[in-house]
C-alpha cells in the first residue's frame, strides 16, 4: 500500500577530498526519504520540494563507497503536500556530494534593496561561517560586489569572523546571551547602480572570501543578484517606487515528460514562452522550484511568487488549526525564504496554498518578517472564506475565488 522505491549507487571519493568534509545532498524526494553510506544510517527527511544535506564525513570510507536511498510514497508529510497534482514519488532532482573545507563558508546572503530617492543600491550582507565547536581566533571574511562589466562597485573589506569566548565561565556567560554566531553582517552600498527589473535584467555579481588566520584563501562562495525595492503604498504593488502592472501566471515546475525532474532546456523554453506573450510574473504552485529556476528568473527578468510547499487540501481546519503539524510550516516556510532571499526576482512570499489558518502560520508570518522585512507576504488562506478578515497574514487581499459582488 506504500510504494517504496531503493536506489544503491557507489563511488570512490576524489583525491583531495580526505581532508575535508563531505555533504551529500539530496535535491528532492517525495516523500520520506532514508539514507545509508556503507550501511550506516545517516538520517532521514520528509519535505520533498527542498534539498536536504548531510555532513557523512564521518561515515566514509578509503576506497569504495555506497550509498543507498529509500524513498516512500506516503508519509505524515503527505498531508501536508496534497496540492492538486500528479502524484509522482521517487527521487526528482540532483543527488551529489560536496566537499567543502574543515572551517567553510555555511552560508552567503546578500538580500537586494534600492533606494528610489537617492538611485543606490544597497545589499543586506550575511556570511555564515561553519567554524565548528572550537575555532581559532583570526579567521576573516570579505565581500567584493562587481558590476555586470566585471568592475568592483562595492564591498566589504577583511572583517573578523566573532569566536565564542570560553577562556573563563564569566566570559562564557557574557558571550553566551550576545553572540550571534561565527557570522559577519553588514550593509553593503553601491552608489549609481541601475535597478533591476522584468524590463532591464542588471545583474551583479556577489563574491564572498573566507581566509585563514595565517592569510590564506580557504572557501569562495558567489551568487548573482540585483537592485530593487518592493513596497506596498496606497493599495498599489511598487517595485522601485512606482506602480507595477503584474502579468503572471501559475507556474508548476513539470515537463510531460519527466514528470517532475524538470531540465534547463525545459525551464528555459517555458520562460522564453512566457516573455514573448508578455508574461512578467509567475507564482511558484505550489512548491518551491528548482533552484536553477529562479536563477532563469532573475535573467530573463520575471517577478515571483515564492510558494512554501505547504497544503493540507480538504482538511484545511482540522490538520492546521492543531500543534501537530506546527513544526513542519514553520520549518518548510523559513527554509524556503533562506534559501531564495538573495534572487531579485522574488519579489513576495507565500505561505503556502489551500491550507487553512492557524498558530503555525502566524509564527511563520512573523518569522518572515523579522527575517525579511524587504518584500510583502501573500497568503489566500486568510481571506478565502472572509474577504474582511483582518489580514495580518497577508500583504495581499488575494482571494482565489471571489464573486462578481466581491
Amino acid at each position: 500500500d506504500n510504494a517504496t522505491g531503493l536506489y544503491r549507487t557507489e563511488f570512490d571519493l576524489p583525491d583531495g577530498w580526505g581532508d575535508r568534509r563531505t555533504l551529500l545532498e539530496i535535491g528532492g524526494a517525495e516523500s520520506f526519504c532514508s539514507v545509508w553510506i556503507n550501511d550506516e544510517p545517516v538520517g532521514h527527511h520528509s519535505d520533498s520540494r527542498l534539498a536536504s544535506t548531510y555532513d557523512v564525513t564521518p561515515f566514509l570510507r578509503t576506497g569504495l563507497n555506497e550509498l543507498r536511498v529509500a524513498v516512500s510514497r506516503w508519509s505524515a508529510s503527505t498531508w501536508l503536500e496534497d496540492q492538486d497534482q500528479w502524484w509522482l514519488p521517487g527521487l526528482f532532482r540532483s543527488v551529489r556530494l560536496i566537499s567543502v573545507p574543515q572551517v567553510s563558508l555555511r552560508d552567503v546572503v546578500a538580500i537586494p534593496g534600492w533606494s528610489a530617492h537617492r538611485g543606490d543600491g544597497h545589499l543586506e550582507v550575511t556570511v555564515e561561517v561553519d567554524a565548528g565547536p572550537r575555532p581559532e581566533p583570526g579567521w576573516t571574511v570579505s565581500v567584493d560586489v562587481h558590476d555586470p562589466r566585471g568592475r568592483r562597485v562595492g564591498g566589504l573589506g577583511a572583517t573578523e569572523v566573532p569566536v565564542f569566548d570560553r577562556d573563563s565561565p564569566l566570559a562564557e556567560l557574557i558571550s553566551g546571551m550576545t553572540w550571534e554566531g561565527s557570522r559577519v553582517a553588514a550593509n553593503v552600498d553601491v552608489p549609481g547602480a541601475v535597478p533591476w527589473s522584468h524590463e532591464l535584467q542588471v545583474l551583479h555579481r556577489v563574491v564572498a572570501i573566507l581566509r585563514s588566520p595565517a592569510g590564506d584563501v580557504v572557501d569562495v562562495r558567489t551568487l548573482r543578484t540585483g537592485f530593487r525595492s518592493v513596497e506596498i503604498g496606497d493599495r498599489e504593488l511598487r517595485i522601485h517606487g512606482e506602480p507595477v502592472l503584474v502579468v503572471g501566471v501559475n507556474l508548476n515546475s513539470f515537463d510531460p515528460d519527466r514528470g517532475r525532474s524538470v531540465t534547463e532546456e525545459g525551464m528555459r523554453r517555458d520562460l522564453a514562452l512566457m516573455k514573448s506573450h508578455h508574461v512578467n510574473a509567475v507564482r511558484c504552485a505550489h512548491a518551491p522550484p528548482e533552484p536553477r529556476l529562479l536563477e532563469l528568473c532573475d535573467e530573463f527578468g520575471l517577478y515571483v511568487i515564492d510558494e512554501a510547499n505547504i497544503e493540507s487540501h480538504a482538511r484545511q481546519a482540522s490538520l492546521t488549526g492543531g500543534s501537530r503539524w506546527a513544526a513542519q510550516i514553520l520549518a518548510r516556510v523559513s527554509r524556503m525564504v533562506e534559501r531564495d532571499r538573495s534572487h531579485p526576482s522574488v519579489i513576495a512570499w507565500s505561505l503556502g496554498n489551500e491550507a487553512g489558518v492557524g498558530p503555525a502560520h502566524h509564527a511563520a508570518a512573523a518569522w518572515v518578517r523579522r527575517t525579511d522585512p524587504s518584500r510583502p507576504l501573500h497568503y489566500e488562506g486568510q481571506v478565502m472564506f472572509d474577504l474582511h478578515d483582518p489580514a495580518d497574514l497577508t500583504d495581499i487581499v488575494c482571494p482565489m475565488y471571489a464573486s462578481v459582488e466581491d
